[in-house]
C-alpha cells in the first residue's frame, strides 16, 4: 500500500512538473532590420494573407478534394498515392 501511494505521488508531481508554465522571453529585436519602412507596411499585409488563406482558401480546399467532389474539380491529393494514368473510376471507388 505504501509503494502505491508513493507511486501515485511520483506521477502526479511529474505530470505537475510537466505542465507546469515555462518562462518565455522574446526574441531579440534589432531596429536595424526591424525598423525598415517595406518591413513596417508589410506587416498588415502579411497579416491580410493569412487571413485570407485560413478564411478562404483553406475551406475552398477542403470541399474541393471531398472524395465526391473531386471529379467535379478535377482534384488530385498526392500523385504518388492516386492512379493518374486514365483510371476515371478512381474517384469514385473513394467516395464511399
Amino acid at each position: 500500500m505504501k509503494t502505491v501511494k508513493f507511486l501515485g505521488l511520483t506521477c502526479v508531481a511529474v505530470a505537475a512538473l510537466a505542465t507546469a508554465p515555462q518562462s518565455a522571453s522574446a526574441h531579440e529585436y534589432n531596429t536595424a532590420e526591424s525598423g525598415h519602412p517595406f518591413r513596417l507596411i508589410s506587416y498588415p499585409f502579411h497579416a491580410l494573407g493569412r487571413g485570407l488563406e485560413y478564411g478562404f482558401t483553406r475551406p475552398v480546399h477542403n470541399y474541393v478534394s471531398q472524395p465526391c467532389n473531386r471529379w467535379w474539380y478535377g482534384h488530385t491529393s498526392h500523385p504518388a498515392t492516386e492512379n493518374n494514368w486514365g483510371d476515371y473510376d478512381q474517384y469514385q471507388r473513394r467516395s464511399y
